[in-house]
């Protein structure tokens, strides 16, 4: 099982699933009060026959007619997010491919609500459209605009027209051939009779039960689509009404109204999951989307479950989804056969709440009740042995919350948490334990920063400190920030930046006039300069700050976004902001990027330093130091820690030294000092 487990939780951590479970939970406002809705009218068609039912109603089915189109917006909006697209843009070109395919089906509405094709168009338009859009969009030869003598804005726009082009091309093209192969294989009337479904065949009630949740995983509501396969079973029922009605013996066993037995709350048997939640749950976040879950439940309404939690696109959920609807239904129809349950013998609305409705379907059988509650809870023990491999596989969403308290940055969504680095998440962590650990460290202890000081070889002086963050713990330990790997794997490696940006700014303005003629370097993740929004703040809290603020970003993640992080990197320099392309060396280096990166200096690896001692790296060192001269890069070493290695340094012409041959990593007072007694 752990490996079925370990298959699972892959899945989940996929960049599309997420992105696809994001879009369904973006839905659930809307959900929610159409959910509401629907219970008002059948509430109301109890006690009246007024227009205000039928009006309500027409509500309630004119936004399943619009689902596909706010599905391809919200679904858009969360690819952009994944693959890091411009959002408005992706939307609209998602939304206008959709509108033009189905546009000869919007003459009525009704024409539009029978086309299966739009129902079922929206997730693979949106992820064909969305990849071919960043493949091309990464193509410098579709680049309109090279220069960076332009303001950012023109060149992005000029830059997105031959992408969209060609993306919009091809996707038209391919709905055309798709449409013209639909229209002659897949006429409704042609599927229901190629497809014909006996109301007494078990192996075709799994086939219906399998087609149905299987449509329902991606999101589509399977009555829109395949209510011709349900024929059978109401053809079956008005037989067992009418038997019953005559005393005769009840001929079918499977019949419409036997659903109630094996999705109780709703599809898939929603109240077995919604009470494994409430009951076993570790989840603030699902026992919330649980309760608001249990009103609509009661009257069979799942929604809210299949969108807010989510079960669509959910790997771990969908396999109970799949299967505990077909063990309680082979549970029903096992009791009926053998004698102890009635037949469904009369029509009950859907909307009646369990218990109740199968009392009635039966005629009043009381039997219906207890082998109702009997799936309740078959159906609950399946759910929650999968819930808790679900739940095992997330964050804890509190700690993530307390984290965020703990270092004064608002609690983000959940969900879009899950974009950041998909791909560190499933290959470095099998296990969310190991985040879940570091966040636990955190919060029970302090976040500080050291300050290591940065000596300039020419003027023989202190012109530089990197901002080091460090751990202490309860017990006044101080320990090196192990965690941060494990927090950048789980996506919190923003969070971290901004935190020590903020608290730089802090430090910068209370040390004021006591620190003179000395610049802060800081470090941040390559992941962090993605954001169109990173220069603006960057630049904001340098106006904010007393010293000159400069950021050193590592070099072990930069070449795989050269182009986004670089667009960042020429605001800052125009704002006369310095970057550093910080561990040069240490594993991922390509000499071609130093000339192609918008940076004022590079920080080379201390492993740089260690191989000082031999000639071979000294001279490999002093090359380096060439290239770097040769680009007008400023250039930093870090790593000395003996006086050999300080003087063979200086005689390669490297510009700065770094080290604990110069200082260890000091806290805001010990610099002051520290300082003050370098003075001559």
């Amino acid at each position: 099982m752990r490996k079925i487990s370990s298959l699972l939780n892959r899945l989940n951590k996929n960049s599309q699933i997420i992105a696809l479970q994001d879009a369904s939970i973006t839905l659930v406002p809307m959900i929610l009060a159409v959910t509401l809705l629907v219970m008002l009218t059948e509430l109301l068609a109890l006690y009246s026959t007024l227009p205000i039912v039928l009006t309500l109603r027409s509500i309630y089915h004119h936004f399943y007619i619009f689902f596909p189109f706010l599905f391809t917006i919200t679904l858009s909006l969360s690819l952009a997010k994944s693959l890091g697209l411009h959002a408005a843009t992706l939307i609209l070109l998602c939304c206008s491919l959709l509108f033009l395919f189905v546009a000869d089906s919007m003459s009525s509405l009704e024409n539009l609500n029978q086309s299966t094709f739009y129902k079922l168009l929206p997730i693979p338009l949106c992820l064909a459209t969305a990849n071919l859009y960043r493949y091309f969009s990464q193509k410098k030869q579709l680049q309109i605009i090279q220069s960076n003598d332009v303001s950012f804005n023109i060149k992005s726009n000029f830059n997105y027209i031959l992408p969209l082009t060609i993306t919009f091309a091809i996707i038209i093209s391919t709905l055309l051939l798709m449409d013209n192969l639909w229209q002659k294989q897949t006429d409704i009337q042609h599927i229901s009779e190629l497809i014909e479904v006996e109301s007494n065949n078990f192996l075709h009630i799994i086939y219906l039960k399998l087609t149905y949740k299987i449509t329902w995983f991606f999101g589509i509501n399977p009555s829109h689509i395949f209510s011709f396969l349900e024929r059978p079973f109401h053809a079956a029922l008005i037989e067992n009404q009418l038997a019953f009605n005559n005393q005769l013996p009840i001929p079918n066993i499977n019949a419409s109204g036997m659903y109630f037995f094996s999705d109780i709350g709703g599809a898939g048997s929603a109240a077995c999951l919604l009470i494994a939640i409430l009951m076993f749950s570790k989840s603030r976040r699902n026992k919330k989307i649980a309760k608001l879950s249990v009103l609509p439940s009661s009257f069979n309404i799942s929604e809210i479950l299949h969108y807010g939690l989510p079960i669509v696109f959910n790997p771990f959920l969908f396999v109970p989804f799949v299967i505990v609807p077909i063990i309680l239904h082979f549970n029903a129809y096992f009791f009926t056969w053998i004698g102890w349950l009635s037949p469904v013998v009369a029509p009950v609305t859907w909307t009646t709440p369990p218990f109740l409705n199968v009392f009635l379907a039966t005629g009043g059988d009381f039997m219906a009740v207890v082998i109702q509650l009997l799936n309740l809870v078959i159906g609950t023990l399946i759910y929650l042995y999968f819930l808790k491999m679900f739940e095992a596989s997330n964050l804890d969403d509190q700690l993530v919350s307390h984290f965020y308290q703990k270092i004064g940055i608002d609690s983000k969504n959940m969900q879009t948490l899950q974009y950041r680095n998909q791909h560190s998440l499933t290959k470095k962590i099998d296990s969310e334990n190991e985040i879940n650990t570091a966040l636990a460290r955190i919060i029970e202890g302090n976040l500080k920063l050291f300050f290591q000081p940065i000596l300039s070889i020419k003027e023989n002086r202190i012109v530089k400190v990197e901002a080091l963050i460090r751990l202490e713990d309860p017990d006044g330990h101080i320990s090196l920030p192990t965690f941060i790997d494990t927090l950048t794997a789980a996506g919190l490696s923003k969070e971290i930046d901004q935190w020590v940006i903020k608290t730089v700014v802090q430090q910068s303005q209370q040390w004021a006039n006591k620190l003179e003629n000395v610049s802060i370097s800081i470090n941040i993740s390559p992941e962090f300069l993605l954001k169109e929004s990173t220069a603006e703040f960057l630049i904001e809290m340098q106006q904010q700050a007393k010293h000159h603020l400069n950021f050193e970003i590592l070099e072990n993640q930069v070449v795989f976004n050269e182009r986004k992080i670089n667009e960042n990197l020429k605001k800052l320099r125009d704002h006369g902001i310095e970057t550093f392309l910080d561990d040069f060396g240490s594993g991922y280096s390509a000499l071609s990027l130093l000339s192609k990166l918008n940076i004022d200096g590079v920080k080379y690896d201390l492993g740089f330093a260690r191989s000082l001692d031999s000639d071979e790296g000294s001279q490999l060192f002093s090359s380096c130091i060439n290239v770097s001269q040769a680009l007008n890069h400023t250039t930093v070493l870090e790593g000395i820690e003996t006086q050999k290695q300080f003087e063979i340094a200086k005689k390669s012409g490297v510009d700065m030294i770094q080290g604990y041959y110069i200082s260890k990593p000091l806290d805001a007072q010990q610099l002051i000092d520290y300082m003050a007694q370098r003075k001559p």
